[in-house]
């Protein structure tokens, strides 16, 4: 009840969708708030903060705050949200934040159109390493999808990119898919 505590109840899994992220990171801020974790003042600059934040940038207090919030946010994220926190410095939950809340926002309209144009524009470089620019493509295709669902890049023209900029060896068997 009120004045009882705080509750050591999980909030519901971040799903990982861009879509449900905000009204789940507003219950999550609440409940990092009440377990001590993290003050709104703190979630404010973190959030803010253009560049990593890093162990040497926090007191002792806040360097062990920042682990256990890690650890939670392991335990209520799951799908390319949890991948995103797995990307971080193992402790870092104060990072693992920042970049969670960079990453789940959702596009504005001009941020989509620019993504559009970087899958269909999407340019291979033959000095480059074939399957590193391959994986490029398909962070930004999975941005995008996660955004607006799986379908919105048809898989017909994702095919006819990764064609268009295939080494030749590789070209001939991909159109025969």
């Amino acid at each position: 009840g009120i004045g009882g505590g705080t509750s050591d109840r999980l909030p519901d899994p971040c799903s990982g969708e861009r879509a449900d992220f905000s009204e789940w990171a507003f219950v999550a801020r609440a409940f990092f708030v009440a377990q001590g974790c993290v003050t709104p003042a703190e979630f404010q600059i973190i959030e803010a903060c253009p560049y990593p934040i890093q162990f040497g940038h926090l007191n002792q207090e806040q360097l062990q705050r920042s682990q256990i919030l890690y650890y939670k946010l392991v335990q209520i994220v799951r799908g390319h949200a949890l991948r995103v926190v797995q990307s971080t410095p193992i402790g870092n939950g104060f990072e693992a934040w920042r970049l969670l809340v960079q990453d789940m926002q959702e596009l504005e309209e001009g941020q989509s159109v620019a993504l559009t144009q970087q899958i269909v524009n999407f340019e291979f470089n033959a000095e480059q390493d074939y399957e590193k620019q391959l994986n490029q493509l398909d962070k930004l295709v999975e941005m995008y999808r996660r955004q607006h669902g799986e379908t919105s890049v048809p898989d017909d023209m994702l095919k006819a990119v990764v064609i268009r900029g295939a080494p030749g060896t590789v070209r001939g068997h991909l159109q025969l898919l």
